[in-house]
């Protein structure tokens, strides 16, 4: 089996391998629901999550709290709007 000749270039050449495993890309995924709130009115909530690509324990848990928080305060305001377009405001 032919293999790579030794003065091929292999991918990393040239680049400080610390500098390009630093920079990792990023991974989004987003998720919605629609939910009928009534009277032909509908909710959509969206929710979606970047993490870098070879992400760590701490990034897990990272996203994780930002999730909790952004729930309480997406829940309040969709509360507020339903209340809002419940009553014709």
């Amino acid at each position: 089996m032919p293999g790579r000749k030794k003065d091929t270039p292999r991918p990393l050449d040239g680049f400080d391998k610390a500098s390009v495993l630093a920079s990792r890309g990023l991974v989004y995924i987003e998720k919605s629901v629609t939910k009928n709130v009534g009277d032909h009115n509908f909710a959509k909530v969206t929710i979606g999550v970047a993490l870098p690509i070879n992400y760590t324990d701490d990034d897990i848990v990272n996203v994780k709290a930002t999730i909790k928080k952004v729930d309480s305060i997406v829940e309040l305001e969709l509360e507020k709007n339903v209340e809002s377009l419940m009553h014709g405001e």
